[in-house]
């Protein structure tokens, strides 16, 4: 269970007041004081399916979903409580090109998280800087995520196709 701040880009989690980053799904005008969590509402079978998927993945190059909440009135809108990336996406940190050294770090990095996604026939089907985020970021280190939203980034693919 989490509450929204005034920024509906972070948000505090009740359980243990750690910071979360909210993605909203839909029209995203709600009342904050009005959803509905995850097990007293279930959203539609494939968003459902999209979310229970999510919330099962778990990798070093994978945003993990912590939460999620479905507001439950007119507008519909699902939040996603994901873990929050203090340096925002590659997009944000690399203005100018990167190096070699470290087009090869994130290469690396994005390449893992896609093959454990591939693993559980998930297609992420959107990988571009705005969707892979940075959670360390210096001389030494870096380590950057995939950020899987639900619609339109992931696909469960069927066995049968």
């Amino acid at each position: 269970m989490f509450t929204i701040l005034s920024d509906l880009d972070n948000s505090r989690r009740l359980s243990d007041g750690f910071i979360v980053a909210v993605k909203i799904i839909g029209d995203g005008r709600i009342r904050p004081s009005r959803y509905s969590l995850h097990d007293q509402l279930s959203p539609s079978d494939q968003q459902s399916r999209e979310i229970n998927t999510m919330l099962h993945l778990s990798h070093p190059n994978i945003t993990r979903l912590l939460d999620y909440a479905v507001y439950d009135a007119e507008p519909l809108a699902t939040l996603l409580a994901l873990k929050f990336a203090p340096y925002g996406s590659l997009r944000d940190v690399f203005q100018a090109p990167p190096g070699e050294q470290m087009c090869k770090t994130v290469t690396e990095q994005v390449l893992e998280g896609l093959r454990y996604l591939h693993r559980f026939n998930i297609m992420h089907r959107d990988i571009n800087p705005s969707n892979i985020l940075v959670f360390d970021y210096d001389v030494l280190n870096f380590h950057c995520k995939i950020a899987t939203i639900c619609r339109p980034l992931g696909k469960v693919i069927s066995e049968q196709q």
